[in-house]
């Protein structure tokens, strides 16, 4: 068992909208934030291929709806991670302290675990 947990939302065989892939994301994460936005819970998620996209849309629509969130927004490119994140707290200011750049390439394994080590190293100081 990994010590990882990794939580698709949208599985995707084929064509999907993105609006449809959004919602379904939201949908998933209303049943599985109930209870625990009582308790005090921050759920950490990490969001791959945000700096554009659904990815992106996915990482602003969290923070604006669920103040209970900190994203990790992933992608491949630091540069245009960073623009991503200036784009996401312009737009919300009240999210800069809850979004942090992972760089991440899914498809290298040392990337994704250099990626799981930082955000561990996160979670630890936080």
């Amino acid at each position: 068992m990994s010590k990882y947990t990794i939580s698709p939302v949208v599985a995707v065989d084929g064509v999907i909208s993105p609006i449809k892939a959004v919602i379904s994301i939201f949908e998933v994460f209303k049943t599985r934030f109930k209870g625990e936005k009582e308790m005090g819970v921050t759920k950490k998620i990490l969001v791959t291929g945000a700096n554009k996209g659904i990815g992106f849309a996915v990482c602003d629509a969290l923070l604006e709806s669920y103040s209970e969130t900190f994203v990790f927004l992933g992608c491949r490119n630091k540069d245009l991670g960073n623009r991503a994140i200036k784009t996401i707290i312009q737009k919300n200011p009240e999210s800069e302290n809850r979004i942090a750049l992972v760089e991440i390439d899914v498809a290298d394994d040392t990337s994704v675990q250099v990626a799981a080590d930082r955000i561990s190293k996160h979670n630890a100081s936080s």
